[in-house]
């Protein structure tokens, strides 16, 4: 896509990482049901290498070489590693409704790490829609009134997932590296740590049934090969509040799916966060966009 300008890369990004967000809402209620007979880190392990190795073999057809520039994909593989370890296990612990809203707080992190490492000041408009997409998050989830093991691993997962984000945010779009080398660099690396965790605390590893087989195969397919491609190509052309912003959107497309596939009833709360939180990502993108025309 080299051949289009900038302008219309940021607006297929825009529109790429909400069409992502179906592909990544839909987790929520998979992974609620896989660790009922899959342990929650093979569950990632099987999830990233199935999607790494899909991808070495496009980075051969596309002759993009990966024995170079490791470090990156060795960062950003340790957060997505922690990430998902302990969403996935948070989930066993914790209502899917719940995990849901605590791994969005990355939204609210993002602009404070970046503010930390690099004194990059959001918006005032970022910072507006960040407080609306904490409310709305709150409202559509039913928010947290106690914590337990599986909230504090909720938390810390959306600590390490902002901490993702900005990274990535340095790599793609500043140090401008190739998004399928550090994608399946980051891939490879979070499943081959998932693995070694999942060995070390002695995970039991189980025969698949057709059932789980097909969940395992949609995980990598389109939530993992689908959503963080896009995320990586994304992330060449928007800022990193700019893509939590629209990442929260998970949530909203989770909340959908899940009355939609998973038997959960929708609620005139769900319908009123989801609400706000669309208008928390449509005000900074509508300032971003009527500023560039």
């Amino acid at each position: 896509m080299r051949f289009l300008p900038r302008a219309n890369h940021t607006s297929l990004a825009v529109f790429l990482l909400g069409i992502s967000s179906l592909f990544s809402g839909s987790t929520f209620f998979v992974i609620k049901e896989l660790v009922q007979r899959v342990d929650p880190l093979l569950i990632t392990a099987y999830r990233f290498l199935g999607a790494g190795l899909c991808l070495v073999v496009f980075t051969r057809v596309r002759r993009v070489s990966l024995a170079k520039g490791w470090l990156p994909g060795l960062v950003l593989g340790f957060f997505l590693t922690l990430f998902f370890v302990g969403q996935n296990v948070g989930l066993v612990f914790s209502r899917a409704a719940t995990m849901s809203f605590l791994t969005g707080l990355f939204v609210v992190i993002v602009p404070l790490l970046n503010w930390f490492f690099w004194r990059q000041a959001p918006l005032r408009a970022e910072m507006v829609a960040v407080g609306l997409s904490l409310v709305g998050l709150w409202v559509l989830s039913g928010g947290v009134f106690a914590f337990g093991s599986g909230e504090w691993l909720g938390l810390a997962a959306a600590f390490t997932y902002a901490l993702y984000v900005i990274y990535g945010d340095r790599y793609l779009r500043l140090q401008k590296l190739s998004a399928l080398r550090l994608t399946t660099q980051t891939f490879l690396i979070t499943g081959d740590l998932s693995l070694g965790l999942a060995l070390f605390f002695g995970a039991r590893v189980n025969p698949l049934n057709r059932l789980d087989g097909f969940y395992l195969l949609y995980l990598i397919a389109l939530p993992s090969l689908g959503s963080f491609s896009i995320l990586n190509y994304a992330q060449k052309y928007l800022e990193a509040t700019v893509i939590s912003l629209l990442l929260s959107l998970v949530t909203v497309s989770g909340a959908i799916l899940a009355w939609l596939f998973g038997g959960e009833a929708i609620t005139r709360e769900g319908v009123f966060g989801g609400g706000i939180l669309v208008v928390a990502v449509l005000l900074p993108l509508w300032i971003k966009f009527t500023k560039t025309e």
